[in-house]
């Protein structure tokens, strides 16, 4: 089996002979990544709308929604100086408000 991670939103499970026999969906933006767990019998995926989710491979559904928390989504910073453009990105990453200053 392979599997592939898609802009529009689904995975897909590809027998190597057949095709394409399963599409799976459940992401509400293109997907960055998957990842299968032999041991568990599950795959990961996660994408650009902030979430992992967790699928069973023999039930071919979604298992499991984890959201990435954002502890400073609504919070506005803009205009701050001190701080280097590392800490802004991650600043921006956990949903804060972000403008260098001029």
């Amino acid at each position: 089996m392979l599997v592939s991670a898609s802009d529009d939103h689904t995975i897909r499970l590809w027998d190597t002979q057949t095709g394409c026999f399963k599409v799976l969906t459940g992401h509400q933006d293109r997907i960055w990544s998957v990842c299968y767990s032999a041991k568990l019998n599950v795959l990961f995926s996660c994408g650009e709308d902030e979430t992992i989710k967790l699928w069973d491979i023999h039930a071919l559904k979604c298992i499991k929604t984890l959201t990435i928390p954002k502890p400073y989504e609504g919070m506005n910073i803009n205009g701050v100086s001190g701080l280097n453009s590392a800490t802004l990105q991650s600043l921006r990453v956990l949903g804060a408000s972000v403008q260098a200053p001029e």
